[in-house]
């Protein structure tokens, strides 16, 4: 390695490195949406969340891609699930963009370095390797919001099941359906009790009763036991039916459904097992065979 490209590696280093810290210390002030956020826990758009010049057309790309076919696939899809992860089909591409465009320049740079010290790299390699590491870099950015996403959402759906079974032992206690409703509500822990509590306390002030704010944040989040709670509660306080029996089949289905995706998730990861086990296998076969082999072969070449 020449003094040159001595130089030249540790000037493009220090650059970077000057760079990285800049971008590491810098504080910007916070803005308008992101200060409402703070303030009430709304939710704000992805627009006016990105502050730097580099965010920008980022954000603006990603929004693009958010208003495509695809991105409307993806919101219509799984809409729920972004409502409960409090995340959008903007913010989702903006971040898988962002993670191609790292892991483009990343690539770059790792092959910049054997390149300026001399090293010998293939064409096809230096032309091939930036996009291969750029699509695998967005894939798993993508896949892993995704995932993330489905988790939030089974959690969700386990703290709703948590919730109707609490409404169904407060019933037993002889209190009122109401009563209960918000008792259940008020001593859970997680986004499910978090959402329906705050649903069921604001319901007054808006002049709802709290069935109804039950069906409105079942309706929401696509939580279709928690509409059948309220009707079973609206029936009672109009017709007078009783509603214990109604709360506990309820709750016993919403036990059923988590037992049945337990076991479908179960069976899932038992059949992506069976490709590796099966790889394995052939893998021992072949080591334990091949010295075999290799003995009866010779003894052949040995007797012709």
């Amino acid at each position: 390695m020449t003094l040159l490209q001595l130089a030249l590696a540790v000037s493009v280093t220090a650059v970077l490195g000057i760079w990285c810290l800049t971008r590491a210390l810098v504080v910007s002030a916070p803005s308008v949406a992101s200060v409402y956020r703070r303030l009430y826990g709304t939710t704000a758009t992805a627009a006016t969340a990105s502050t730097s010049r580099w965010e920008r057309p980022i954000a603006s790309l990603g929004r693009t891609v958010a208003g495509s076919a695809a991105g409307e696939r993806l919101t219509e899809r799984r809409m729920y699930q972004l409502r409960v992860s409090d995340v959008t089909a903007a913010a989702i591409a903006t971040r898988t963009i962002t993670a191609t465009i790292v892991g483009f320049v990343a690539s770059i740079a790792a092959l910049g370095l054997p390149l300026i010290s001399g090293a010998h790299i293939p064409w096809w390699l230096a032309v091939l390797a930036p996009f291969g590491v750029a699509g695998l870099a967005g894939y798993y950015q993508y896949s892993a919001i995704l995932v993330t996403m489905s988790s939030r959402y089974s959690e969700f759906r386990a703290g709703v099941a948590a919730y109707i079974a609490l409404v169904s032992v407060c019933l037993t206690t002889r209190r009122s359906a109401a009563e209960a409703v918000t008792y259940a509500a008020d001593i859970g822990t997680g986004p499910a009790f978090g959402a329906i509590a705050a649903a069921v306390h604001a319901a007054p002030q808006m002049g709802l009763q709290a069935w109804e704010a039950l069906d409105a944040v079942g309706a929401e989040y696509g939580a279709r036991e928690l509409e059948d709670l309220a009707s079973s509660i609206a029936n009672v306080s109009s017709i007078g039916v009783g509603v214990e029996s109604t709360v506990v089949a309820v709750a016993a289905r919403m036990r059923q459904v988590g037992l049945d995706d337990m076991q479908r998730q179960a069976d899932r990861q038992t059949a992506s097992m069976f490709g590796p086990t099966m790889l394995f296998v052939l893998g021992t076969i072949a080591f334990l065979a091949y010295p075999l082999a290799e003995r009866v072969l010779d003894a052949f070449s040995t007797t012709s």
